[in-house]
């Protein structure tokens, strides 16, 4: 049994219950620190916990080796640098050299096994190794020049035992895959298999293994190496097939989760120095209405969005919202409405700045209402005024700071056509609140989406891996069950589990990584989906860091994510 199960069974059967007013806090021992037991420090959901067997997962799409498994296996960057064009997202570069990573060697000792890498050399000059721990004859993965294929050997039970094959070329990725099922130890390239041999007994024991090299200060990689993943089984060939074929987003126990939704980055919607209106020449907190039900659109989708109000604007505008539109999601296609800004804070006397736009569309108004933040104490609401989506009138102070203890902030609010079963209410808001310099999630309820009520609770507090601060909120459906997606001061986004009354608050994992290179740069922020006419979601989000920020798109990618994903109607 692999480590990522284990440790569910742990953290089901130490659950701690928290009745708080009239939400349960569910904080498993994962949240508090499981390290000294060897169970990483996430174990209530990871971001990509494929499969009860997969020991170790290794994206190599950020600036660390984070085990994303959830079973707490970080390695150690030796030199490699990241931020290279990997297979799915970012990957590390090897310089030939002395570049490496040290993971722990998680099949140490064990009777079944398997590793998945891509690989993309930039030389094959001499004998490369890949990953593995040599020194005493142990394991290894690498190119073999002398007869010009790939191999792999390692120690079982005191016995060297090898497959070799395929045909090595450089500047192209290749997809190595090794099995050992406790009687056959076999080798696939690019999802076919090349070469087997019977074999039995357990692999040798050692603390670590190199990723870049073999451990023996020679055969350094020279190239790229992304998504390394090393499995406690056997994998079959259909197994080894659906890593070749979904780099980033092959789930091997076809159990969709939320924390294993995988999105395809598309760039950045617009660039936000090339708008007529660009008060800072960055953009946040996207929200996107389907305008059927608008008399005279401007466009198929409307997108709204706001610079983030930072006094230092570069053109010396006032910040307030701008709207643009588009016939389609995903191909950049937006144009500027030619009346940005369309909400101007000079309309609101000592009103620095209007921004957090966030739209839908009410049916029993038969209308566009807006909600944005002005300043960070007020959550204030718009009305439609026009029949193109684009002209609003004032409707009033939503929510602010005076109706409830302790904060500073109400911002960054979202809203939804959404009834919670046991209130009844029409609409629902989630938004941020300030308490103290600390940032969290609260809720707020409305029969007509004018006047709101404050929960006295938190929906989402911020945990240790948060780093800081929650934010950004975004509520939807999967498979049955209710979250909320968010980001925060780490600069990656993470989900919670809240239930469909809101009364709830289970922390599952990370929901999206930041890229460290474009156009991420280290944060995504705000997360908004939304499904085209075909069914396909797309996500939109805020990119880059927090006064140079710019709307970027990110595809899913799953046929399977998509069917469990369901959307509260904002049109």
């Amino acid at each position: 049994m692999g480590h990522d199960s284990v440790g569910h069974e742990v953290a089901a059967a130490m659950q701690e219950h928290f009745d708080i007013g009239r939400r349960t806090v569910v904080k498993s021992l994962g949240m508090l620190g499981l390290g000294g037991l060897g169970l990483g420090t996430s174990v209530a959901g990871t971001a990509s916990a494929y499969d009860s067997a997969l020991e170790s997962y290794y994206k190599l799409d950020g600036t660390s080796a984070t085990d994303s498994s959830g079973n707490g296996n970080d390695g150690t960057v030796n030199g490699a640098s990241p931020g290279s064009a990997g297979i799915s997202s970012d990957c590390f570069s090897f310089d030939g050299t002395g570049d490496t990573i040290s993971v722990p060697h998680v099949l140490s000792g064990s009777a079944s096994g398997s590793y998945s890498v891509w690989v993309n050399a930039d030389s094959l000059t001499e004998d490369k190794a890949i990953l593995g721990d040599w020194p005493n004859a142990d394991l290894s993965m690498w190119y073999d020049i002398g007869d010009d294929h790939w191999g792999f050997a390692a120690r079982f039970d005191g016995t060297i035992q090898k497959v070799t094959g395929g045909s090595p070329t450089t500047g192209s990725w290749v997809h190595l895959a090794v099995t050992y099922d406790g009687s056959t130890l076999e080798l696939f390239v690019d999802g076919t298999s090349v070469d087997s041999t019977s074999v039995s007994g357990t692999l040798a024991s050692d603390s670590d293994i190199q990723i870049g090299s073999d451990n023996g200060d020679h055969n350094y990689w020279d190239g790229r190496i992304d998504e390394v993943r090393t499995y406690s089984r056997g994998l079959s060939a259909a197994d080894v097939s659906e890593l070749y074929s979904n780099p980033g987003s092959a789930d091997l126990d076809g159990n969709d989760t939320v924390t294993d939704i995988e999105f395809a980055n598309q760039g950045v919607a617009f660039d936000p120095s090339a708008q007529s209106y660009s008060p800072a020449d960055e953009f946040i907190f996207p929200s996107i209405i389907e305008t059927s039900k608008i008399d005279n659109p401007l466009g198929k989708y409307h997108l709204y969005c706001a610079p983030h109000g930072t006094s230092e604007t570069k053109d010396g505008e006032t910040v307030g919202v701008a709207l643009y539109y588009s016939d389609t999601l995903g191909d950049g296609s937006w144009t500027e409405y030619s009346g940005n800004p369309i909400i101007d804070p000079s309309d609101f006397g000592g009103v620095s700045h209007i921004s957090s736009p966030h739209a839908i569309y009410a049916d029993e108004y038969d209308k566009v209402l807006l909600y944005a933040h002005g300043d960070n104490d007020k959550t204030r609401w718009w009305y439609c005024s026009g029949d193109d989506g684009a002209t609003f009138d004032y409707g009033g102070v939503a929510v602010d700071t005076s109706m409830y203890a302790g904060s500073s902030e109400t911002s960054y609010a979202r809203v939804y056509n959404y009834s919670i079963p046991n209130r009844s209410n029409s609409y629902t808001m989630f938004f941020m609140s300030n308490q103290g310099g600390t940032r969290h999630i609260r809720l707020a309820t409305s029969d007509d989406g004018k006047n709101w009520s404050v929960d006295p609770d938190e929906v989402i507090s911020p945990q240790p891996e948060h780093d800081g601060n929650v934010s950004g909120p975004f509520f939807f459906e999967y498979a049955g069950s209710y979250y909320l997606a968010f980001h925060a001061s780490d600069g990656n986004q993470w989900v919670a589990e809240v239930g469909e009354n809101i009364d709830m608050e289970n922390h599952l994992g990370m929901f999206n990584q930041s890229t460290s290179g474009d156009p991420d740069n280290g944060r995504c922020s705000s997360p908004f989906l939304v499904t085209d006419e075909s069914g396909q979601p797309w996500m939109y989000y805020e990119s880059d860091d927090r006064l140079d920020a710019a709307i970027a798109v990110e595809k899913l990618t799953d046929s399977d994510d998509a069917a469990n994903l369901s959307l509260f109607d904002l049109s």
